[in-house]
């Protein structure tokens, strides 16, 4: 799955938002939780298969071990901003999250790397902040390792981009793709939103709740 930025100004409706909250705010919370955004819902429209790289979509992790790996091209703090935003979002799940570094990650075997980050490899489209694609796909459902590019004209990506492309690969959809289908923005689906503001750096506790609700720690 892709990530776009932000565009636009977003209108408010003050008294109307305020009304609704006021008396259907219990209602409203509660439903907006009522949705399965895990990867494969009755909503996505594809199966997992192994990509082309750049390619624009996303399976499910394999297992509730996590490992993930940083390839070589950004910055120092972007790798920080990586290893941060892992830790700090899913290692609270019921994931295991850890962290391969320079002869630890894999390509290929029994044991890869869950998840490779790279920057820019390969380009992506003007106003795309980031990609995830499978590369060895093991169900229809799950695959062994993803791949996720950044490109924010830096090589130092948001954090909230690690967090949406990292949802991804761990099986987190857009909105559209829920079961029922949601509106991309809304604010349940924490950094898995889109389009994307850097302001989304959390996963929040629906898109947690997926994730536990799929996966056993180890």
């Amino acid at each position: 799955m892709q990530v776009r930025l932000r565009q636009g100004a977003s209108r408010y409706f003050a008294i109307a938002a305020v009304m609704v909250t006021f008396f259907f705010g219990a209602s409203l919370s509660v439903q907006a939780a009522s949705f399965d955004n895990m990867f494969k819902t009755a909503n996505t429209d594809w199966s997992c298969h192994d990509g082309e790289p750049g390619e624009s979509f996303h399976c499910r992790t394999d297992n509730g071990t996590l490992t993930f790996g940083i390839e070589a091209g950004m910055t120092s703090a972007g790798d920080s901003d990586v290893r941060e935003a892992m830790h700090d979002e899913y290692g609270p799940t019921d994931l295991e999250v850890h962290e391969h570094s320079g002869g630890e990650i894999s390509y290929s075997g029994s044991s890869e790397t869950d998840i490779i980050f790279d920057y820019n490899d390969p380009p992506l489209p003007s106003n795309v902040l980031g990609r995830t694609w499978c590369n060895d796909a093991t169900s229809e459902f799950e695959c062994d390792q993803h791949y996720i590019s950044f490109d924010n004209s830096s090589s130092n990506p948001w954090k909230a981009t690690v967090c949406h492309e990292g949802g991804h690969a761990v099986g987190l959809t857009h909105g559209e793709y829920a079961s029922p289908s949601q509106g991309n923005r809304n604010s349940a689906l924490g950094c898995v939103r889109t389009p994307l503001d850097s302001s989304y750096r959390d996963l929040g506790s629906h898109n947690v709740g997926q994730i536990n609700g799929m996966y056993t720690k180890p």
